[in-house]
Parts: structure tokens; sequence; C-alpha cells
């Protein structure tokens, strides 16, 4: 698992993350593709409980604009709460862009069985089906 920011305590609408990140990048990329994946995660987590939101119904008497505005940003901070502990999708996507930043498999090479890895391996003996 990553080694989580602490995010828990910053507002969902924090205007200087984005320069912070900047500076994280240029110092440590790691770091910085880490942040930003987490980040990722807490906007994807934001509009799953948004479109939650969305799917239940809205007749009620405390409906309203005001009512609407403080459940939006209620979700915000919920969902950046959510992505400080972790739901999986930024240690996949941390996994996934570490991977394809390492160093290039020469073309003779990735043909070979031995440089894939097993789960690779299990689907490239895989016939390829068309999409019906």
């Amino acid at each position: 698992m990553l080694s989580r920011l602490d995010t828990s305590a910053k507002l969902a609408l924090d205007t200087k993350s984005l320069e912070q990140l900047r500076v994280h990048a240029r110092n440590s990329p790691e770091q910085a593709l880490e942040a930003a994946a987490q980040q990722f995660e807490s906007v994807f987590l934001n509009m799953m409980l948004k479109s939650m939101r969305e799917a239940t119904p809205q007749d009620s008497m405390f409906d309203s604009e005001q009512t609407r505005m403080f459940t939006g940003m209620l979700d915000q901070q919920l969902a950046q709460s959510m992505a400080s502990r972790g739901v999986g999708l930024a240690d996949i996507m941390v996994k996934q862009l570490s991977h394809s930043r390492s160093a290039e498999v020469p073309a003779g090479e990735a043909t070979k069985p031995d440089s894939l890895s097993a789960v690779d391996a299990r689907h490239a003996s895989r016939p390829v089906r068309p999409a019906a």
C-alpha cells in the first residue's frame, strides 16, 4: 500500500494544493505521482458520491439550493477523507504508471515468455475474441 500523505486535515477546496503538487513533482517525482493518484482517487470518489446523491429522490421538505450546496461540500470533504485512507485505486494507478515509467524492454525481449509477468503470461496464452 502507498505511504499516504496526510490530507485529512486539509480542506477539499484547497487552492494551493496544485502549486504544492508542482513543486513536489520537481523535487520528488515518485511522491508527486502518489499525490496525484491520491487526488485523482478523491475526484473519482467525489463523482461517485455525487452520482449516488443524484440517484436518490429529491422531493423532501429539506430540499433547497442551500442543502444541495452543503451536501456538495460535504461530499467533497468526505471523498478526500476516503481517499486519504485509500480505496485501492491510487495504489493501482501508481503501480501501473511506475511500471510504464521504468526502463523499456527491447523489442526482441518482449516476446519471450520469461519477460512476461505471471498475469501477463496467463492472458497472453488466451486467444483474442472479437466483441459481440
